[in-house]
């Protein structure tokens, strides 16, 4: 990748300030699990003879995904539905009337997701059962500068645009999973200047920052450039972020939590929600983890495996204010 930075105006107020732009790059999920991959090797000398194959490595990088197997039509589709309350619809001039949110998506069928390089191509479980939480807490979203991070298909950061979330940023640091997140919002909450219907195999279209009320979708690998990320329109901080079964090997516990730390706004009423599925990280890991970063958390009742992060620093300090005051 060209390694040079951009460098943009950007008016803030009566001010211009100079800062850098924010950079996409080449990077699969399974090259490091969200740490920091190791650099290519060039073995340019030893594969003087192997251009044929070298041809075929990048006939499989345009499919878009890899290690398929023999599955000859690994593509799925996936369809929910969502009971919104008449107050917290995205578009209030315009309503539907029975207040319903469909969402399609576009991706890989479940049973191929654990072949796959990115994780983030088909739906698991923690996603709706996320979703459930979001339906009956839509308060959490309306006006709320709402950010997902791992997003996937984009399944929960679609219904927080419907149930009033803006800005609503959806996240993935996987390139391929990047890809399939831009066609879904797309596809879901299409763009006025959108005139075709995107499928999984379609050039993702490009992102939308005319418009606030539209969900914009960026790279964000955790713990890494994060202040470049915040460089980018409404990603400075936000009052909710979520997460839907994200958490897959402990080493990238740190860089998660440092993350939200960083873009969890500084205020008693912000969270982060996380909808947790017991894979290799025992769930005291993650707690553990949340507990240095200066979270406190809570599990809703109402729906398994849901937790609820918030600061429990700024907490004691607004209680501290709320006595002094008296």
């Amino acid at each position: 990748m060209d390694s040079t930075q951009d460098i943009h105006t950007a008016n803030d107020g009566n001010k211009h300030v100079e800062m850098d732009s924010y950079k996409e790059e080449l990077w699969i999920e399974s090259d490091g699990n969200g740490i920091e991959p190791d650099p290519p090797t060039n073995n340019n000398s030893n594969n003087n003879n192997n251009n044929d194959d070298d041809d075929d490595d990048d006939d499989d990088d345009d499919i878009g995904m890899t290690d398929l197997f023999a599955d000859p039509d690994p593509y799925d589709e996936f369809s929910f539905s969502f009971p919104l309350p008449s107050t917290s619809t995205s578009n209030p001039d315009n309503p539907s009337p029975h207040h319903q949110c469909n969402i399609h998506l576009f991706g890989i069928k479940e049973e191929n997701g654990q072949t796959l390089h990115s994780t983030g191509l088909t739906i698991w479980r923690a996603s709706p059962l996320l979703c459930q939480y979001m339906i009956q807490h839509p308060q959490l979203f309306h006006q709320k500068a709402t950010l997902e991070l791992g997003a996937g298909l984009g399944l929960c950061g679609i219904l927080a645009h419907h149930l009033g979330a803006q800005p609503c940023i959806l996240t993935d640091g996987d390139t391929e999973t990047l890809q399939g997140l831009r066609r879904n919002v797309e596809y879901n909450i299409p763009s006025s200047s959108s005139s075709s219907t995107p499928s999984f195999h379609d050039t993702p279209p490009q992102d939308n920052s005319h418009s606030h009320r539209i969900p914009q979708c960026h790279q964000l690998r955790w713990g890494r450039k994060i202040s470049s990320f915040q460089t980018l329109p409404h990603c400075a901080e936000f009052d909710v972020i979520l997460g839907s079964d994200i958490i897959y090997v402990e080493e990238i516990l740190t860089p998660l939590f440092q993350t939200v730390h960083t873009l969890l706004k500084f205020n008693s009423e912000s969270q982060f929600l996380l909808s947790y599925a017991r894979r290799n990280v025992n769930i005291d890991l993650v707690l553990e983890c949340a507990s240095r970063f200066g979270f406190d958390w809570r599990t809703p009742e109402e729906v398994e495996g849901v937790f609820v992060f918030f600061r429990h620093s700024q907490q004691k300090e607004e209680e501290e204010e709320g006595y002094n005051s008296n």
